[in-house]
């Protein structure tokens, strides 16, 4: 069976902030004979003066998922799993999806 698994790398609205850079990646969870069970997930890396207004404590104390917005309207639903302040002053994200992923759209 052949698939074609989808990435993405550029900016993107997450929980309704706008990150500059984004990476998000499909990977096959299972194969079965209805195919294949696919799950994405993403990150991101910046600095907290390129995203005015972000606050790690507003996607961590989200109950549910976050909308995941590509710049042509493409979307998708995640869950933040990690936020951290990193390497002197960047923070990183970390989201896994919810369902079909933005790519898929």
């Amino acid at each position: 069976m052949e698939f074609t698994l989808s990435s993405y790398r550029g900016p993107a609205e997450v929980a309704g902030i706008a990150l500059p850079a984004v990476r998000l990646d499909e990977h096959a969870e299972s194969e079965s004979s209805q195919g294949v069970l696919r799950g994405w997930a993403g990150a991101a890396e910046f600095a907290a003066a390129d995203v005015p207004g972000f606050s790690p404590n507003l996607l961590l104390s989200l109950d549910g998922p976050v909308r995941v917005v590509l710049p042509d309207g493409r979307e998708g639903s995640a869950f933040a799993t990690r936020v951290d302040r990193i390497n002197g002053g960047l923070w990183a994200v970390e989201f896994t999806g919810t369902g079909p992923s933005p790519m898929a759209a």
